[in-house]
């Protein structure tokens, strides 16, 4: 149970992330070289660095779907996790509005917990479509939904 929204997005977070580990460990076990599946979950990092660097009132440009090499996923994302967490703890409230221009040059604003939203839906979106190529290409993709996550985290409690 969640007695805050900041205990929800404490706990999405940690799930999101957890389950980005769980899809890098997977392309690198099997040594995927699909471009299209490097290529989604590449974009869902360099869609957490631009969220992340809005949030900090920087920009940070990056083409959206630069593929980045397996290898280096696991840091960026757990970088990531650390500055949510941060954020989390030590930043402005979840309602607090964050100001930024969008990548056509439009200014806009969402609060806080909106940009958390967007980070989770987004990666799990992208899980989605790259555990289908996994499936087309005659595998099965790893588990990385979130009741199966909670299961996890209470078995290790």
């Amino acid at each position: 149970m969640h007695n805050t929204l900041k205990d929800f997005f404490t706990k999405t977070l940690k799930y999101n992330f957890w389950a980005f580990e769980v899809m890098s460990d997977f392309v690198l076990e099997y040594k995927i070289q699909d471009d299209y599946i490097l290529k989604q979950l590449s974009h869902t990092l360099n869609a957490n660095k631009v969220w992340l660097s809005r949030i900090q009132g920087e920009t940070f440009k990056i083409d959206p779907f630069f593929v980045h090499p397996p290898i280096t996923w696991l840091p960026m994302m757990q970088s990531d996790g650390a500055k949510c967490s941060q954020l989390l703890e030590f930043g402005p409230d979840l309602e607090t509005q964050i100001q930024y221009t969008t990548r056509d040059g439009k200014p806009h604003e969402l609060s806080l917990g909106e940009i958390f939203f967007i980070l989770i839906n987004h990666a799990t979106h992208h899980r989605g479509q790259v555990a289908a190529r996994i499936r087309q290409m005659g595998l099965e993709p790893p588990s990385t939904d979130y009741p199966h996550y909670c299961g996890l985290m209470t078995t290790k409690a």
